[in-house]
């Protein structure tokens, strides 16, 4: 079947997890187009001139409610089945109820979504897909069982990346490009969708699945020969779990590719040891889960239980290598007062974070903190409700007006205050002007310029 794969445009976003579903398409004999577009009119032409046989959407929560649109426009303008995957439809199967979707994938998609394609081509009725739900042409829904991840990651294709790095020749240019060495985490942190994945599958994922350091390598070189690179950017979830794992890896980086690289890390598993071996191997930066300032929250609603001062050191032990950080933060916790979003301030301050990234939290469906936010009446639960992203608004509801407008303009502020003494100094003023242009201008620019700079080296050409 000519199975076309639509997403959002956007220029900093090279969507792996779309990229696997291809490949493993490809691999069963399917011919996928790539159709990155900002509407749906755009997407419904490309797929009339492609004579495209059906349509797939990866979605994460907020995009959602963007690729249920177009899956409606594209019913209505072509009649072709239309299916959807990701976070989103894994923890809300209940969306396949909607008029535009005919199918949605559970989990992890690779093998799922080849043996739903498999069956479009006949039309939906028969029996249960594994990791699948589909709708019947009268409307009643067919859950399918779930369908185990994929044990060794080893047994998975290599990404499709021509698909975007020709199709879109911008992403194909930029220097930097993100790699997967593994699957999963080990770590229930409240906030973040793998507890959901681990309550998903229990024991299946209750571990990190690591890749052969020699196939990981031999993928970043495919990449660098066919399209160039000039840094490498290591997307898991936290590298240094396996110590062993991850000397070998950056070793070979560091004697095969030749180019930095970056990668993220737990402030617990990072000490002087660690941070020698990722600077003889070459690494640029780490990017470092600080979240809050507050002990409290951390401990307490965000399951991070880690002190300040294992931070402040795992900080201290990467600049003394010369590896710059990039440290990830969150504003809007529930509960969270004014005085404990400046303790993230100073932490950072303390840290000497050279990139401080901050957002707003998001209850996203599947995590611990989304379940307590509705139990604790700080969210109503209505996904629809959030935004594609969380460097926007929060969503939950607080007894102060005033205090929830000040939380969200210090998120916009808080990387300038951890840069600059002086706006930190006036953080308690800026915060109460009420200039949201002024605020969003701020911060989209020094994110755009600290981000290169500071960690990727290069200024983006978006």
């Amino acid at each position: 079947m000519r199975i076309a794969l639509a997403s959002l445009a956007c220029p900093n976003v090279v969507p792996l997890g779309m990229l696997y579903v291809a490949a493993a398409l490809r691999r069963a004999g399917h011919v996928v187009q790539w159709c990155e577009v900002r509407n749906a009119a755009v997407l419904i032409a490309r797929l009339r001139e492609w004579r495209s046989e059906a349509v797939g959407f990866g979605a994460t929560t907020g995009m959602h409610v963007v690729y249920l649109g177009w899956a409606r426009d594209v019913k209505r303008a072509l009649g072709i089945p239309t299916f959807m995957g990701g976070p989103h439809p894994t923890f809300v199967p209940g969306i396949v109820e909607d008029e535009g979707l005919d199918a949605i994938c559970v989990g992890e998609a690779e093998e799922s979504v080849v043996e739903l394609v498999s069956r479009l081509g006949g039309g939906l009725d028969g029996g249960a897909i594994a990791g699948v739900w589909f709708k019947h042409g009268d409307g009643r829904v067919t859950p399918g069982p779930l369908r185990p991840p994929v044990a060794d990651p080893e047994d998975l294709p290599i990404p499709a990346y021509d698909l975007v790095y020709d199709g879109v020749p911008a992403k194909g240019a930029y220097p930097v490009k993100p790699f997967l060495a593994s699957r999963g985490c080990s770590h229930r942190c409240t906030y973040c969708g793998n507890s959901g994945y681990l309550a998903l599958y229990g024991r299946e994922v209750d571990r990190v699945r690591r890749r052969k350091p020699a196939s990981v390598v031999e993928e970043i070189r495919l990449v660098q020969r066919r399209w160039g690179l000039e840094r490498v950017w290591l997307a898991d979830a936290n590298l240094l779990e396996d110590a062993t794992w991850a000397q070998e890896l950056v070793d070979r980086i560091g004697r095969e590719v030749g180019k930095p690289f970056f990668c993220k890390a737990r402030a617990d598993h990072i000490d002087a040891r660690a941070a020698k071996m990722l600077a003889q191997a070459g690494c640029a930066a780490v990017g470092v889960g600080v979240e809050s300032g507050s002990e409290r929250l951390r401990r307490r609603v965000l399951g991070r239980r880690m002190s300040n001062e294992t931070m402040i050191s795992a900080c201290r032990y990467l600049h003394e290598e010369g590896i710059r950080v990039l440290t990830f933060n969150m504003v809007g916790i529930p509960t969270e007062t004014f005085e404990e979003a400046l303790e993230t301030v100073d932490l950072n301050i303390a840290c000497g974070a050279d990139f401080a990234e901050a957002t707003l939290l998001q209850p996203y469906p599947g995590t611990a903190i989304a379940r307590w936010a509705v139990r604790k009446r700080y969210f109503d639960g209505d996904f629809d409700t959030v935004d594609y992203s969380y460097l926007s608004t929060s969503p939950f509801s607080h007894e102060n007006t005033r205090e929830r407008d000040r939380l969200e303009r210090l998120q916009k502020l808080l990387g300038l205050a951890v840069e600059f003494p002086e706006v930190r100094a006036a953080l308690p003023w800026l915060v109460d002007l009420p200039a949201p242009r002024l605020h969003d201008a701020l911060f989209r620019t020094w994110y755009r310029w600290g981000f290169g700079t500071r960690i990727h080296g290069v200024f983006p050409s978006w």
